[in-house]
């Protein structure tokens, strides 16, 4: 039985759904509107609906009507038309799909009573038509039994949302946040998403580019320039998407050629970051068989969104031979210099993407993308501030305990401290950008597929080739004193290949059947350098300031095949039943090559070889009740499963000392989901309700012991997610030109059963109260709150464009989104809660020339509200765990943006 704190708002939620499908069943209002893009009908490029017979037909604009005069036609009072042999009835639905300008409009349109002309009949309609790939084929939003918010060209173009990271703040249910080493990054659907320390743990929400999975975090480095549609699919995805898709997947698609030429320039500047960009855009066919299009995107920040504060410094280091061999504490102070750059992130951003559409028949289609990125930033570890100091080892409440006059405070300002400028020289890892902190990526892919269609069967293929390298040097003591410095060096490579087959038989059972492979090669080296250590003696001269050095790799492979029976029991109700096969297997090694004398009874040289291997099988079935053409139910059962690793930049001490330590298993999610999703009022307003309720086992967690540096990855033993969300979209038919968007979603989510290590500092008092030899002290979190997952999200937006006559229009959008308040530590942390807030975007642009130049003025999160993303100790703060009367870590946090203004021009031809 559900708890009694849950029952209410499941049966808010369940209520709406009762009064949808009231709605839904009702009869259609009968009154229409026209058909209007927002833009002349002279602009349109071509156009089609396919007609009651299954024919298509072509639609000609209202002024390429007069032109023609054909048949003694009237066209007074139209925006488009369509020539038939016959006049159709009144409230006959046509699928169409017309090319305004640079936009593609489709949707269904019902004929009014006005729609009867001789040899024309008027086409009407409200909103667009949204198509998915989330099952693998082009299905309507509305029909699909998934739930999916998704991200439009028009909404990304309308908020310059051009990264993961800038459509997670305006995505409901979506939180990502960048991570100063490890896997780059942390992405979360309802609260399920990893840690970000260990860069062998992947991500639980798939990332899937162009039909291509990305399983490192650092694919937030990618530029979503480009793209035509992004969607976010909620709860396990496996079937079709995967191993590492147990929270959901983000699917992203950029655009291909078009029939017709398409040039666009857009030039922009955002005030805060000091950031210029420029965008340009060559699109069309070579011939009637070959397109090709080529997107590319720079951008440069001179300044950026968090401040740093840090000046000139000393740094001093022990000679750890003159000590242990002869007995003489010889120190000296290495010159740090005020860094060269003060702000974060000072960033810059190239993207280039060639694509190449070849269709050489009418059944074959082939499709080449390559794609190159480069994403550098000021420092790795800008993204991390101090915002709660308790005090303690010297430091008064609300400041440092590393540096006790460093304030803690919540306002986007750090202190960060290049590297001594003789350590950077004597170090190729920390000598990147001359002594200076730095993080720079390095990216290219090519990605190639194929789908042939018959009448019997459609038949795709894709392959991928994926290379990243990332290189940083970042300062982690969060305070003014140098003390915590590591650099590092990573590459990641990965080929895939997928092949797969649906049947198209015009009976009741077609089958999809497809196999896939990913090999992927994982290398690693860094060095930490902190406490002065200094060793001249060491025999690499490189070590000569490091504390310690590790290496390590994986090398994996993944082979799984997929099937999906799809029985049509009647015209309206289907029953799809299916599943994954995986077999995964990683060959790790890890290695502690140095470890300055100093330090041995912290740290140990030593390595690590492991080989894992794991077999699993993700069933999914889903049942789908079409009750009518407006309206559309399912429930399904799902299931999805992550693979588990071994955590290759992890420690080697004297509490981290095995593979035990090193070593996850995987992640795997089991449960029920259903909705209802509904097109009502002549297709002017659409909603799409779900309820979910999802268990996962093993969740993997990433866990920092500050006091001690030990990293260590963890499972949760289990936790569940359970809620609700109602999506709408309204055009309403009094205001042309309006588009409102809205949701509302429910989340419960907390660990059912997770015995986790005690953060610094954490008292028996406290709930740390398990202690095993050899293992951090541990407390239960059965219960507690999962982070990242606020109980309810609100989120209210609109889109307003109207024409202002002489071939000018203007628009304006805004979006709001109220998250209640939610947990920021992974760990149970009383210091790791962010209270409720809402963030306010905003924007106006004004368009001329029939649409071929526009200027916008965007706003984001206009009031300033700063958020914590994730709160975790603050190295060399608090003490250990497991004793009254410890003292707490400082927390440092990865927060939010802050307010942005950009002014951006576009010119299209």
């Amino acid at each position: 039985m559900a708890p009694i704190a849950l029952k209410k708002p499941l049966l808010v939620l369940g209520a709406l759904a009762w009064s949808l499908l009231a709605i839904g069943i009702a009869p259609a209002s009968a009154h229409m509107t026209a058909f209007d893009p927002g833009v002349p009908p002279e602009d349109m490029q071509s156009g089609s609906v396919t007609l009651p017979d299954g024919q298509s037909a072509p639609v000609i604009s209202q002024s390429q009507c007069e032109a023609q005069k054909q048949g003694g036609e009237t066209c007074e009072g139209a925006a488009y038309f369509i020539r038939t042999d016959a006049p159709l009835a009144q409230g006959t639905r046509l699928d169409y799909s017309v090319v305004v300008g640079s936009q593609t409009q489709s949707g269904t349109a019902t004929l009014g009573s006005s729609g009867i002309l001789t040899g024309a009949i008027v086409l009407r309609s409200g909103l667009e038509t949204i198509m998915s790939t989330a099952r693998k084929r082009e299905e309507s939003v509305r029909e699909i039994p998934v739930a999916v918010t998704y991200v439009t060209a028009v909404q990304m173009d309308n908020y310059n949302l051009r990264d993961l990271n800038s459509v997670a703040e305006m995505t409901p249910a979506l939180t990502i946040f960048r991570s100063s080493a490890g896997n780059a990054a942390s992405i979360n659907i309802r609260g399920i998403g990893p840690m970000t320390t260990s860069i062998g743990v992947e991500q639980s929400v798939a990332v899937i580019l162009d039909g291509v999975y990305y399983g490192q975090g650092r694919v937030i480095n990618e530029g979503l320039f480009d793209a035509s549609q992004i969607e976010i699919l909620k709860g396990p995805q496996a079937v079709f998407f995967g191993k590492n898709a147990t929270a959901g997947a983000i699917n992203i698609r950029t655009n291909d050629p078009g029939s017709e030429y398409e040039f666009l320039g857009r030039v922009g500047y955002e005030i805060d970051n000091e950031e210029l960009m420029f965008e340009a855009i060559a699109s069309g066919p070579i011939n009637d068989k070959v397109g090709i299009r080529l997107a590319a995107r720079y951008a440069n920040q001179f300044g950026g969104y968090s401040k740093n504060d840090a000046g000139p410094a000393i740094y001093t280091v022990t000679d750890a031979d003159a000590l242990l061999n002869r007995g003489e504490l010889i120190q000296r102070d290495l010159l740090v210099p005020a860094p060269q750059k003060s702000s974060w992130p000072q960033g810059k951003d190239l993207i280039t993407r060639l694509t190449v559409l070849f269709e050489p028949t009418d059944s074959l289609t082939i499709r080449l993308k390559g794609q190159y990125n480069e994403y550098s930033s000021a420092s790795t570890s800008g993204v991390n501030e101090l915002v709660t100091c308790n005090g303690g080892l010297g430091a008064e409440p609300g400041f440092s305990q590393f540096q006790p006059d460093v304030p803690c405070t919540a306002d986007w300002r750090v202190i960060e401290n290049p590297f001594p400028t003789e350590l950077a020289e004597s170090n190729p890892l920390a000598n990147k950008a001359n002594g200076d902190l730095f993080d720079d990526y390095v990216s290219y892919g090519i990605t190639a597929d194929a789908e042939y269609v018959t009448d019997v069967m459609t038949i795709s293929s894709i392959i991928n080739y994926q290379h990243l390298r990332n290189a940083w040097g970042g300062d982690f003591d969060t305070s003014g004193v140098p003390g915590v410095y590591a650099a590092e060096r990573g590459t990641y490579k990965a080929f895939s290949a997928e092949i797969r087959g649906l049947t198209t038989f015009d009976s009741s059972f077609n089958i999809m059947i497809g196999a896939y492979h990913q090999s992927t090669t994982r290398i690693f080296d860094q060095d930490v350098i902190f406490a002065g250590a200094y060793n001249p003696a060491a025999l690499d001269p490189t070590d000569m300031f490091t504390a310690y050095e590790k290496t390590s790799a994986t090398d994996g492979a993944t082979y799984s095949i997929y099937a999906q029976l799809i029985w049509n029991i009647t015209q309206d109700i289907e029953l799809t039943a299916g599943g994954r096969y995986h077999h995964e297997k990683k060959t790790s090694f890890f290695a502690q090559t140095y470890v300055n004398p100093l330090f041995v009874a912290l740290f140990s040289e030593g390595r690590l070889d492991e080989r894992q291997v794991w077999n699993d099988i993700s069933p999914e079935v889903t049942l789908t009740w079409n009750i009518n053409d407006n309206l559309t139910a399912y429930v399904a059962y799902k299931e999805a499963w992550k693979a588990g690793g071994f955590s290759i930049s992890g420690i080697l001490g004297v509490i981290s000392g095995t593979s035990r330590d090193f070593l996850f298993d995987p992640e795997s999610v089991e449960g029920f989901e259903g909705g209802i999703k509904a097109s009502l009022f002549d297709n002017t307003l659409q909603l799409e309700m779900e309820l979910y309720h999802y268990k996962f086992s093993d969740l993997q967690i990433d866990f920092f012991n500050s006091a001690v540096f030990a990293l260590i990855t963890e499972n949760a033993g289990g936790a569940k997610t359970t809620g609700g969300e109602i999506q709408f979209r309204w055009a309403p038919e009094q205001v042309q030109g309006l588009r409102i968007n809205g949701s509302l979603a429910y989340n419960n989510g907390r660990y059912s059963e997770f015995i986790a290590p005690c953060w610094a500092g954490q008292a028996p008092s406290e709930g740390c109260v398990i202690f095993n030899p050899g293992e951090v002290p541990k407390q239960n979190l059965a219960g507690f709150k999962r982070n990242l997952a606020p109980k309810w999200i609100f989120n209210l937006g609109f889109d307003y464009d109207r024409s202002i006559g002489n071939g000018m229009s203007i628009g304006f959008s805004f979006n709001t989104q109220f998250r209640s308040r939610y947990s920021t530590s992974a760990f149970g942390h009383p210091d790791g809660f962010q209270k409720a807030s809402a963030i306010l975007n905003a924007a106006i642009r004004l368009a001329g020339g029939d649409d071929m130049w526009e200027f916008a003025i965007i706003g984001k999160n206009l009031t300033n509200k700063y958020l914590q993303l994730n709160t975790i100790d603050s190295p060399s703060s608090g003490t250990a765990p497991g004793f009254e009367g410890g003292v707490r870590g400082d927390q440092r946090t990865t927060p939010n943006r802050p307010r942005s203004v950009a002014f951006q021009i576009t010119v299209r031809y």
